[in-house]
């Protein structure tokens, strides 16, 4: 009885009125530009290029247009170099200094010791030019920006300066970009005065932790526990990321990229995964802009008894690839802006001059004044960074070849009695 009084209740099929299905709106299908990330990535679709920073090869070098040239040791560009005397003892603390980094990175065995070299030079960099350097930042966090998403903790180089308070030694002392409240917060982007004190200047990166972070440990004391094929297919997989040329390596490249997207995107909301998007918006509302422009920033690392200071130009073109990966924006002469990246290698033997150091890292340094090479050369001899030899040889070609040291005296020459 029940079920013949709930079929009576019930409507009809055919009787009610018929539901009308709102129409599916239609997905445009938009197709990156010639060029532009997507269409790399869409014509490159058998290669895994869509990976982090620390995989990438040569090939993407190429494909992103980076290009590399060695440069010269540029010539002093001051008039006339002022240094204090040596007798008023006005750098002693700083020669001291000076004589500790020059004997930590002629050490071999601090290769792989990325702190112990990091606080080297930064002590070293901090007293040469005090009003530029400041303290530095150990390992610091560089996120990379894609479109909508923030890859955190994609690079990482070992140290890191950002530009000073008064950003004298900045071309542009302020500019405009995007800026966002907390993680909690769903205020709207306004554009606010960017404060060039918090952006990165130069970083370090150790050279041999890049070459470690590459190597595949052999797992032999795991036995037969150990699945060969896939250890034989990671040891290729990382054997491509090593650099055809050392001087040439990508990683270069993606640092400079962080580097320079973090003097325009403001900090990631806290996630709990390593990517998330990086702007609070609602789901359909446009990408906020950042007001991208030009940059110039430096990266020094170290190699065979030299040191070797890149300087990277990333232009607001190529950011903005970055920025919208359907875009392939391009230069004067039609082709697709790439990163020019100069680099200088700078002798550390028999010592590290810091006139050129300081002639390497260029622009950047505006307050030094630039020590002659005789004074560099007597304050590296007082402090025992060239030896005695070298120190009587000098000291021969300044008095004359009649005068001998008395370190090394002329031993007389025994007659032969035959």
């Amino acid at each position: 009885m029940r079920r013949v009084a709930l079929e009576k209740e019930l409507p009809a099929k055919g009787n009610g009125p018929p539901s009308v299905t709102p129409p599916k709106r239609r997905v445009r299908i938009r197709r990156p530009a010639e060029g532009s990330i997507y269409d790399i990535l869409h014509e490159h679709a058998g290669l895994a290029l869509f990976v982090w920073p620390c995989f990438w090869t040569d090939m993407h070098a190429s494909l992103l247009g980076v290009r590399f040239d060695p440069t010269p040791l540029p010539g002093s560009h001051l008039d006339s170099p002022v240094l204090l005397p040596r007798s008023t003892g006005a750098h002693p603390e700083q020669s001291r200094i000076f004589k500790s980094f020059c004997s930590t990175f002629a050490d071999k065995k601090t290769r792989a010791l990325a702190r112990t070299r990091s606080m080297a030079i930064g002590n070293a960099l901090s007293s040469l030019w005090p009003d530029t350097f400041r303290e530095p930042i150990l390992m610091p966090e560089l996120h990379l920006f894609f479109g909508d998403r923030a890859y955190r903790d994609a690079v990482r180089p070992h140290a890191l300066w950002n530009f000073p308070e008064d950003c004298a030694c900045s071309p542009k002392a302020s500019f405009t970009t995007v800026s966002t409240e907390t993680a909690d917060s769903r205020a709207a982007y306004s554009q606010t005065e960017y404060d060039l004190s918090n952006s990165p200047l130069l970083c370090y990166v150790n050279r041999s932790q890049l070459s470690a972070m590459r190597n595949i440990r052999s797992p032999t004391d795991q036995g037969a526990a150990v699945n060969w094929p896939v250890f034989r297919l990671q040891k290729a997989k990382a054997k491509r990321t090593i650099p055809e040329i050392p001087d040439h390596d990508v990683q270069f490249a993606a640092i400079f990229l962080a580097m320079a997207q973090r003097h325009f995107y403001p900090t990631p909301p806290a996630s709990s995964t390593r990517d998330s998007f990086w702007t609070t918006n609602l789901p359909g509302t446009p990408i906020p802009r950042p007001n991208l422009d030009n940059i110039t920033l430096h990266i020094l690392t170290e190699g065979d008894d030299v040191l070797i200071v890149y300087k990277g130009h990333v232009t607001r073109k190529f950011l903005e690839r970055f920025h919208n990966p359907f875009a392939a924006p391009r230069d004067e002469e039609g082709l697709v802006c790439g990163m020019h990246i100069e680099y200088t290698r700078v002798s550390m033997k028999p010592y590290l001059d810091p006139q050129d150091l300081g002639r390497a890292l260029g622009d950047i340094i505006t307050r030094y004044q630039y020590p002659t090479k005789e004074t560099s050369h007597y304050d590296a001899v007082d402090n025992g960074i060239l030896d005695e030899a070298s120190n009587c040889k000098r000291r021969r070609q300044r008095e004359g070849p009649d005068v001998q040291c008395d370190e090394h005296p002329v031993r007389v020459k025994k007659r032969c009695l035959r």
